[in-house]
């Protein structure tokens, strides 16, 4: 049983733009009762639009895990369990995402009678697992991003990134993570064009556009290849207090540099959308 953390939020900022999902600063875990109400509130359903309701967790594999969600419409959950919350809050948070999700693994036409995941189910595990959506507004720095050019993006264009960019999160794993932040760790980020009237719009509505455009993502049955490119989180301006410096972006082995030929590197030279924009 992990302990439970009163300031949660606080801990990097990446969690605290799950206030919205979880509001109250409660001293003890949430009980799976007060967890449905709010999935309730927030209209949380499956695939085919039933209700989905928290249950103890008894799923015997990933793939039971899915079933569970996509035929009964019930989300197997271990009280007290950092992992698990996170994913529920991730749940409120993308709801139509989040079973777009669910339903593209269930559904996957990958090599079923292998017993092995499909390149396509990887990648959305990736995603669920670390995932964080970068909204960006601008587009050159979205290729800067892709081509890895850590100091350029995060140091030279430090106020561009500060105005014309927005990071959100959907990993739960990386969330948990997120509780004890480290030199290293690493999403994977997953762009988006924006508008600059978007980007500057309420997070509600920013949030529910992003919500359905992944979605929409989702349920088609060949992903881009380069769906996603790693972030490094801590070098995001604020993110971690050394990087008020110059000096942090020195640190290669985190901000490493990309392969040449890479399809991050190839996207990045040639910058295109997936999804149209917001």
């Amino acid at each position: 049983m992990s302990a439970w953390i009163p300031d949660w939020v606080h801990r990097l900022p990446l969690l605290s733009l799950l206030r919205d999902a979880w509001p109250e600063h409660a001293r003890e875990w949430p009980t799976l009762p007060s967890l449905q109400l709010a999935m309730a509130r927030a209209g949380v359903v499956n695939h085919a639009g039933h209700p989905v309701q928290l249950t103890a967790y008894s799923a015997s594999s990933a793939m039971a895990y899915e079933r569970s969600v996509f035929d009964l419409a019930q989300l197997p959950v271990r009280e007290n369990n950092w992992h698990d919350f996170f994913n529920v809050l991730a749940w409120m948070m993308f709801p139509r995402a989040k079973a777009a999700l669910n339903a593209a693994h269930c559904l996957d036409r990958g090599p079923a009678l292998s017993g092995r995941r499909s390149r396509r189910r990887d990648k959305l595990t990736l995603f669920d697992e670390s995932g964080v959506i970068v909204l960006t507004a601008d587009p050159a720095l979205a290729v800067l991003l892709r081509g890895f050019r850590w100091r350029e993006l995060f140091w030279q264009r430090r106020n561009a990134v500060l105005s014309a960019m927005r990071f959100l999160p959907f990993g739960h794993g990386l969330c948990e993570k997120a509780l004890s932040p480290y030199i290293g760790m690493t999403a994977q980020a997953l762009l988006l064009p924006v508008s600059e009237g978007c980007l500057n719009g309420s997070d509600s509505s920013l949030r529910q556009a992003t919500d359905e455009r992944l979605a929409a993502l989702f349920t088609q049955d060949v992903l881009p290849e380069d769906l996603l490119t790693p972030l490094p989180l801590l070098g995001i301006p604020g993110w971690h207090a050394d990087n008020a410096q110059e000096t942090f972006y020195d640190n290669t082995q985190y901000f490493r540099a990309a392969r040449s030929g890479s399809p991050a590197v190839l996207a990045g030279q040639s910058e295109r959308t997936h999804t149209g924009r917001i």
